[in-house]
């Protein structure tokens, strides 16, 4: 995998590939032109801001950081257009057991093919197709896509970091004593006002 350290960079990564990366030391361009990124072989390397990502602010309780991503455009064996890499970041997401907040890294391994409208039958199955044109896309969007693709179903502590014990998932607005009537939730519910 291609690591960043200076702009621009020039990465052999087979004998038949060499891949010419844009490095970033801050922040990576909001669109790209995929298909001349494919064609030239390019790669990129660097951040986006967790902020810009409104889809994926649902999943985690605040938007502070970066995600990272490293991503090179290619045309395979068959002539296709695609990007293979990685993204991730660490999310500040809820734990669903205690409630209480709990880091956890989200990783998601890029494999996009690109085609026009019609085309998607004709991809081979190791690719997820993405429908562009020769005009540019969201990278912003791209990348947040496959975080939020590859998040975790529920996000817990682990055993010896959390508050409750087990398998018991905390329940909003009940003491732990309400926590272990199964009638808890009705009696909570009769006391307010309607």
């Amino acid at each position: 995998a291609a690591r960043c350290h200076a702009a621009p960079a020039t990465l052999t990564v087979t004998r038949r590939y060499t891949y010419t990366f844009i490095l970033m030391s801050k922040y990576l361009p909001e669109r790209i032109f995929p298909l001349r990124m494919a064609r030239a072989g390019q790669g990129l390397c660097g951040r986006i801001a967790l902020s810009k990502m409104q889809r994926l602010a649902s999943s985690h309780t605040t938007d502070r950081g970066d995600a990272q991503v490293n991503l090179r455009f290619e045309r395979d064996e068959a002539g296709t257009p695609c990007v293979h890499g990685l993204v991730s970041a660490t999310l500040e997401m809820t734990c669903q057991r205690c409630l209480g907040p709990v880091l956890r890294g989200v990783h998601a391994d890029v494999r996009l093919g690109f085609v026009t409208s019609g085309e998607a039958q004709e991809l081979e199955e190791r690719y997820d197709p993405v429908t562009v044109d020769e005009g540019p896309i969201s990278l912003t969007r791209l990348v947040e896509d496959e975080l939020i693709l590859a998040l975790p179903i529920m996000a817990v502590h682990e055993d010896s970091e959390c508050t409750i014990e087990g398998d018991r998932i905390a329940e909003p607005g009940l003491d732990s004593e309400s926590r272990r009537s199964p009638f808890a939730v009705l009696s909570v519910l009769k006391q307010q006002p309607k």
